[in-house]
């Protein structure tokens, strides 16, 4: 077994499930087995990953103290149809960041909302079992001593292992360009529609720059169309990402207007959404 994707879903998770409550999650330690370029590569970009996700989370925490508002019209609908391996992979991501976002803005009822949907997402892409009886009643649970992050932790990791043993391990890449393009999203309509000072424009660019982490992890799945697909498409937006991050993160209300332009269309094109 490919120790170093499951250990890199912890990584990609567990910041994440830390926003829905719970004590910390325990320190998981594995052994890399680099075994192929693809693999090579994620354990290049694991930390970077990491770092990102977790300045996700203080970024929606600083925008709840600077008093934007929480809209969850911005957010995927959870009733929303996929139809594809592919788009469920992007969607488990997104729904993820739409789960932090909403948990940060102390919305509970949203939030346990999409952790049922993730579950549920979960079981459509054939992965049930990683999803017994037992965890989903502690998730339902009404318990404030459940600690719901590490049942979901444990049932990622079951998952992750399903996927890599049928060879599936592509859906960690496409999971992880859906978690940033979904948090890129919220994060340009939020500012767009309400312009920041200089330190929420700063946190958006390092958001920004983590297109070339999203990038790379695409990269390493070159013989995957789906990965590929997208690849090409962030590739085909290049030009507006570079003249965005040659900012420094100086963006005006014009450059955050056009960020969020794109991330719509990329975002609403890979999951398969009508303009909004």
């Amino acid at each position: 077994m490919n120790k170093l994707i499951k250990y890199f879903v912890v990584l990609l998770l567990v910041p994440v499930l830390a926003s829905c409550g719970g004590s910390e999650a325990p320190k998981v330690e594995m052994e890399f087995d680099e075994t192929d370029t693809a693999t090579a590569v994620i354990i290049e970009e694991l930390h970077h990953v990491k770092k990102n996700l977790e300045e996700l989370i203080q970024f929606y925490g600083l925008l709840k103290t600077k008093n934007y508002p929480f809209d969850d019209s911005y957010l995927l609908g959870m009733d929303h149809p996929l139809g594809s391996k592919q788009k469920e992979a992007l969607a488990l991501g997104a729904y993820g960041a739409d789960m932090s976002y909403s948990s940060i803005f102390d919305q509970s009822q949203v939030a346990t909302k999409y952790a049922e949907r993730i579950v549920r997402l979960a079981q459509d892409m054939g992965l049930g079992n990683a999803f017994s009886a037992d965890r989903m009643n502690l998730l339902a649970s009404s318990d404030p001593d459940v600690n719901k992050m590490h049942i979901l932790t444990a049932a990622y990791l079951d998952a992750t292992d399903q996927l890599h043993s049928e060879e599936r391990s592509q859906y960690v890449a496409l999971l992880i360009a859906g978690g940033w393009m979904e948090g890129l999203h919220i994060s340009s309509t939020l500012v767009a529609n309400k312009p920041g000072d200089p330190e929420i424009n700063l946190d958006v660019y390092d958001q920004i720059y983590s297109y070339h982490t999203s990038l790379k992890v695409l990269d390493a799945f070159p013989d995957k169309a789906d990965c590929k697909t997208i690849a090409d498409e962030l590739r085909a937006n290049e030009p507006t990402f570079k003249e965005l991050l040659s900012t420094r993160g100086n963006l005006s209300p014009r450059d955050m207007r056009e960020l969020n332009e794109m991330m719509l269309r990329i975002r609403n094109g890979f999951l398969g959404l009508g303009e909004q």
